[in-house]
């Protein structure tokens, strides 16, 4: 029998320090209590500072105002260069810039941050939260390469997301999405699987599922066709969750011709 191919065609939418022994140096005094105060008027000055232009620069990603955003996140950066919060948003007001290797670059450099910070993190809660948004950020490098047209490195990251993400769902649907994007269908249908054993709810792994299923219906030399079994409950199953969503005219047809040919065999 032959196979079917590709029914549908979509687009879904991944300092070195020196140190010194003390016997190097003389023993230097107490700073004096005017030096402490000093001293202390400076970092309440340095914290004023900072807190404000945190507070600009979230009022500028609420207001979508990225180019702004993204102005304000590079002295924060600088400033305190392991916070890798900084680094998240920076990523996401480049995004939505379309400056997507950049993006990119900010994305790999919080996910290294977070990554190092969760080595030495407790079991807990927090941990799980840190291990989450590392996953994520590695999911939106993914996106970025995707965007970039390199799809091998965008697969590499989603996969990096998923096995670090307590969540993974969003990772694998990024893997089938991309694979079946790129014409692996063994692939997208595993990723698929992995969905939705991650995630039951998400509608559009059904559909993807549906599609690489149909596409593997095969014909005898009655022109005949068989499908997989599941492809109907697929398709279905994205008509349960989503009644009015986007590809629901798409697989109302689908479903429509698989049940025909079914009966035709018949």
């Amino acid at each position: 029998m032959q196979k079917l191919g590709r029914p549908w065609g979509i687009a879904l939418c991944l300092v070195l320090l020196h140190l010194r022994s003390a016997a190097d140096d003389p023993v230097k005094p107490a700073p004096a209590p005017a030096d402490e105060a000093e001293r202390a008027k400076a970092e309440n000055t340095r914290a004023t500072e900072a807190n404000e232009l945190i507070a600009r620069a979230q009022a500028a990603l609420s207001g979508k105002k990225w180019a702004e955003a993204a102005e304000l996140l590079q002295p924060l950066i600088a400033a305190d260069p392991k916070r890798w919060e900084f680094r998240q948003s920076l990523g996401g007001a480049l995004l939505n810039l379309g400056k997507y290797d950049e993006a990119r670059a900010a994305y790999h450099d919080g996910a290294a941050l977070a990554q190092a910070e969760l080595v030495t993190a407790k079991p807990g809660d927090a941990a799980r939260q840190l291990a989450q948004q590392a996953g994520r950020m590695l999911a939106a490098e993914g996106n970025c390469f995707v965007k970039l047209g390199k799809s091998d490195e965008g697969i590499a990251c989603f996969r990096q997301a998923a096995e670090l993400d307590p969540d993974p769902g969003t990772a694998f649907f990024n893997l089938a999405a991309t694979c079946y994007n790129a014409g692996r269908m063994d692939d997208a249908l595993t990723y698929c699987n992995k969905t939705i054993a991650a995630d039951p709810a998400r509608a559009d792994a059904y559909f993807i599922k549906g599609s690489v299923l149909m596409g593997n219906g095969s014909a005898d030399k009655t022109g005949k066709i068989t499908f997989p079994p599941g492809t109907v409950e697929a398709l279905q199953k994205y008509l349960e969750l989503k009644p009015d969503g986007p590809h629901a005219g798409d697989v109302k047809a689908m479903l429509d011709y698989v049940v025909s040919e079914t009966a035709a065999k018949k």
